[in-house]
């Protein structure tokens, strides 16, 4: 499930796995969200990625919610709110317009971070 949609991203030396799944409606995902998240750590520790994210978008009202596994200064920089592990993006929808942009600043804004504590 993970890998159908998925696109990876390196820039400057930082590798970010973003996969996405669209449904219609978000009902089903409480039920499924530690499976998910079990799948994601395994496939961000396989690909040897520094931040994996799993966007789930909501196709009717067009918001997503984001699990992410990776550094925790990464995590901490994401610029989505955390609620419980689940990251909450209204009205984001786009991988490639909104979310990789998003999460590059916060890897950006995050190295300082990572490069002290390495």
């Amino acid at each position: 499930m993970l890998t159908t949609d998925r696109k990876e991203f390196f820039e400057e030396g930082v590798k970010i796995s973003i996969s996405q799944i669209e449904e219609r409606g978000l009902s089903g995902f409480d039920k499924r969200k530690n499976k998910l998240v079990n799948a994601l750590e395994a496939l961000r520790e396989l690909e040897g990625c520094d931040l994996a994210l799993l966007v789930v978008t909501d196709i009717s009202t067009h918001d997503s919610l984001i699990l992410a596994s990776g550094d925790p200064a990464l995590l901490e920089a994401l610029p989505y709110e955390n609620r419980d592990g689940v990251f909450i993006a209204p009205g984001v929808v786009s991988r490639k317009k909104q979310v990789f942009p998003a999460v590059w600043g916060a890897c950006r804004s995050a190295a300082s971070k990572i490069s002290a504590t390495a």
